[in-house]
């Protein structure tokens, strides 16, 4: 599996929100021109389906950031469904991935977090607000590269 492919089942499962796939690839500058053949211009994916780029990261509730001066490099907020928010953030850390994933594990514990899975090099959580953490960390040349994958649940109006 490639790593988009990862992310967009990630998003999936973490989202309380009917995800096109398109709309989850692309940049809000990218937009695809939707035309039919004809030439008639055709209503697009509502906003919700397109992320923003973040250059800096956001501070998202209850959530610890690993304390080893992690690099951000870059990341995605689907911020346009007023119902919930997802936040994708990747960072770079001088650690290996075992250290990275152990501290994450011991700082999204109960009673804060409700633990729903760990595997070799993911831990996913939810939070008494409902809203759900995925943190993936692989290995790198020198040290690893993580993602936080952040849902704030869904939130009624």
């Amino acid at each position: 599996m490639t790593k988009n492919n990862i992310l967009i089942i990630l998003i999936i499962l973490m989202s309380n929100t009917l995800w096109v796939p398109q709309g989850i690839t692309q940049n809000n500058n990218n937009k695809p021109k939707y035309k039919q053949n004809s030439g008639q211009s055709v209503k697009p994916p509502p906003a919700i389906y397109f992320p923003k780029t973040m250059n800096q990261p956001v501070s998202l509730p209850n959530v610890p950031i690993y304390p080893g001066k992690p690099i951000f490099n870059g990341g995605e907020a689907y911020t346009n469904n007023p119902n919930s928010k997802t936040y994708i953030m990747h960072y770079k850390a001088k650690e290996r991935p075992d250290i990275v994933l152990n501290w994450y594990k011991s700082a999204l514990s109960p009673p804060q977090w409700k633990v729903n899975t760990v595997s070799g090099n993911m831990i996913s959580v939810t939070d008494s607000s409902g809203a759900k953490l995925c943190v993936q960390i692989n290995a790198d040349v020198k040290g690893c590269k993580y993602d936080l994958f952040y849902n704030s649940g869904y939130q009624q109006n």
